[in-house]
């Protein structure tokens, strides 16, 4: 009983520690919404001036025949995914076109150059954007709960592996606690470094594990209630 009261609450817990990180990072992101349309925009003149230089050069040889005919379905799948906002999947089709062209002589040095720069600020622009002075608190506080957190999982999980030598059955419970302590771990050190969105995604999956952890101490607990034994014979203690 004591471990299925704990546990729904340590969830609970963990999503408000995720929503919360989630929503320092909507705001930064809201923030740079401006920007970014800017930046596309401008992303898009580069690449058909890069799409028109490699339609317009002339191969020296095989090799470099074969490195344009690369780089011109790369690129067009670049625009493609600009054109659709898509920056993770653009970002992947610069450097794909860059890598084409890397070493490459004229004609297709200068397209290189603005596949390399087009490359560049797209990883830019995919970085976590800076956070006002309230972001930054809210996202220190959000790490001490976190951390917190963690600690907590990381006791429910020690006890949970004393109670399986009992209930076998429980044995899986620890180490999917471990799990989910190693989540939040990950998702207080991104808060600490002003990260929400990466925070927020690791808080998140500690959350997603806490949930199946406590769906299988439900079915635990029914499967004992149906055997004539109960769960409560070692109560299980989370501090906090």
């Amino acid at each position: 009983e004591a471990a299925l009261a704990r546990a729904p609450r340590l969830n609970a817990e963990q999503r408000t520690i995720a929503a919360g990180a989630g929503e320092v990072a909507r705001r930064a992101a809201e923030g740079q919404k401006n920007e970014l349309v800017r930046l596309v925009n401008d992303l898009r003149k580069r690449t058909e001036e890069m799409r028109e230089l490699l339609e317009q050069a002339e191969p020296a040889g095989k090799p470099d025949a074969e490195a344009l005919g690369a780089a011109r379905q790369k690129a067009e799948s670049l625009a493609e995914s600009l054109e659709s906002a898509d920056l993770g999947m653009a970002l992947e089709h610069a450097k794909a076109v860059r890598g084409e062209l890397a070493g490459r002589g004229d004609p297709l040095a200068e397209p290189g150059r603005l596949a390399g720069g087009i490359a560049a600020d797209l990883e830019e622009a995919l970085r976590e954007p800076p956070l006002d002075r309230p972001g930054r608190g809210q996202l220190g506080e959000l790490a001490e709960r976190q951390q917190a957190a963690q600690g907590r999982a990381e006791s429910l999980a020690q006890r949970l592996g004393r109670m399986s030598r009992k209930a076998p059955a429980l044995g899986e419970s620890g180490p999917a606690l471990r799990q989910a302590g190693e989540s939040m771990q990950r998702g207080a050190g991104a808060m600490r470094k002003g990260r929400p969105r990466a925070g927020h995604e690791a808080a998140d999956e500690a959350a997603d594990r806490l949930a199946s952890l406590e769906r299988q101490l439900r079915e635990q607990q029914r499967a004992d209630e149906s055997g004539g034994r109960g769960m409560d014979r070692e109560p299980v203690r989370v501090p906090g």
